[in-house]
């Protein structure tokens, strides 16, 4: 890419950005590390929808852009799609010098789950709301107990039993 980025139009921009998350030599990096199901030509065309509805996500570095996609990658977290599991999110770094939009990769909480399922560790994730008069009892240590027994007799709505 070349180095006069702050002349061209936002348009301008994001076509030159698609023509190199595009070439040969992204498309081969991206291949050598990507999970086996997903391809780094989808990635990347979900890159270039982000391009356009996420604000100052053209304004980042290439290779900054290229990295969250190469991270997504290894992650195999598809970004910005409707299932939340991660997003390219652009960041303006004041420590250069000028200042410049950089993009990251942020999991998102889906993704969280979806990385502990895959890695075997955890068989299942749930989450659950704990009230004040509920009996709630948590212990760590060699035998680790969790227990909940929801109190059903004083309502949900009663601001005598908030959410703890």
């Amino acid at each position: 890419m070349s180095n006069q980025t702050t002349a061209l139009t936002a348009t301008e921009r994001q076509s030159e950005l698609k023509r190199y998350l595009t070439s040969a030599s992204v498309m081969t990096a991206m291949k050598s590390i990507a999970a086996k199901h997903v391809t780094p030509e989808r990635l990347v065309r979900i890159a270039c929808v982000a391009l356009s509805r996420v604000p100052n996500l053209a304004a980042c570095e290439p290779g900054s852009l290229v990295r969250a996609l190469m991270d997504a990658s290894a992650l195999g977290l598809e970004p910005n799609t409707p299932l939340a599991l991660a997003d390219l999110v652009p960041y303006l770094n004041n420590k250069t010098k000028p200042a410049r939009y950089e993009a990251q990769l942020q999991v998102r909480y889906g993704g969280l789950i979806q990385l502990a399922i895959q890695s075997g560790a955890v068989d299942d994730i749930y989450a659950e709301v704990v009230r004040a008069r509920d009996h709630f009892r948590c212990v760590r240590g060699t035998k680790q107990v969790l227990e909940h027994e929801p109190n059903f007799a004083v309502r949900a709505d009663d601001p005598s039993n908030p959410i703890i």
